[in-house]
């Protein structure tokens, strides 16, 4: 059986995108682990630059503008990038994680 993916119409940076949801969600979770480590006084401007060298970079790939970005489009986005962990150390837990002190609490 063939999974089809649905198809969302995005803006990234300036750019309108459609975008398969997995990849969606990837490109989204990716944006918001790098959010989570940067400083709150520098973290607008900082995601709005990357979110324009991630439109260039789609852009380029894609070609025409019809085409759709899927997950492999996301994984050279981070190949490119980078990692997550390269922007810093994370501000807070992510939520639905716990530190190592709140999870000894809980037990």
């Amino acid at each position: 059986m063939v999974k089809v993916n649905k198809k969302l119409s995005v803006k990234i940076g300036t750019t309108a995108f459609s975008i398969e949801e997995d990849a969606y969600r990837a490109l989204s979770d990716y944006f918001d682990d790098i959010r989570e480590r940067l400083e709150e006084e520098s973290a607008a401007e900082t995601m709005n630059d990357l979110e324009m060298r991630v439109a260039d970079l789609l852009s380029g790939w894609l070609g025409n503008p019809e085409n759709v970005v899927d997950i492999y489009h996301v994984r050279k986005v981070q190949e490119v990038i980078g990692r997550p962990e390269e922007f810093g150390e994370l501000r807070r837990p992510q939520s639905g994680h716990l530190g190592k002190e709140e999870a000894i609490k809980r037990l």
